[in-house]
């Protein structure tokens, strides 16, 4: 039971910059966990996918890259939380779990991709979502990559309603 909080967000709190965060090899992908993130338009290397639909190793989402060195912010890769709850785990109706993924900022002549979506694992005897659980990939702009959807994974012997989940990839307008 966690009384009195409503959101528990861990959007760009993953274990940092994919490929091309350094000044070698500018990348325009954006990061990758559970799905692919996007290539972005400068013939980016796209990611990985990596980890378990039970989400058996806790980990957070990839960042994306940066297409001009240091010229741009990439998106952080979303957190990971786990919750092992010894009885009823029930989410509000107007509370939000979240690991998105950060968005990629443009600066100058570079273009941020955005980060992959991270994990969100909760386990109980009984699992009733009322609110939004989400672990989306981060949006770009320019020609930055938006990275790729999280995991989450619900785990119960009991009743379960899922509820509002989402794993969608990050947009690029």
């Amino acid at each position: 039971d966690l009384p009195g909080i409503s959101n528990i967000a861990l959007s760009g709190m993953g274990p940092g910059g994919g490929k091309g965060i350094d000044d070698i090899t500018p990348i325009s992908s954006g990061g990758s966990h559970g799905g692919y993130g996007s290539a972005g338009q400068n013939n980016g290397s796209v990611g990985h996918l990596y980890g378990d639909s039970n989400i058996t190793h806790l980990v957070g989402g990839s960042g994306g890259g940066r297409s001009a060195g240091r010229y741009a912010d990439a998106g952080g890769g979303g957190g990971a939380l786990s919750l092992i709850v010894a009885n009823t785990f029930i989410l509000e109706g107007n509370a939000t779990l979240s690991a998105n993924g950060g968005k990629g900022i443009s600066k100058s002549i570079g273009s941020g991709s955005g980060g992959a979506g991270g994990s969100i694992r909760i386990e109980a005897q009984h699992l009733l979502n009322l609110g939004r659980i989400e672990t989306l990939g981060g949006d770009a702009n320019a020609s930055g990559g938006p990275g790729g959807g999280g995991r989450i994974t619900l785990i119960t012997d009991g009743s379960l309603n899922e509820g509002n989940i989402s794993v969608s990839g990050g947009t690029n307008p």
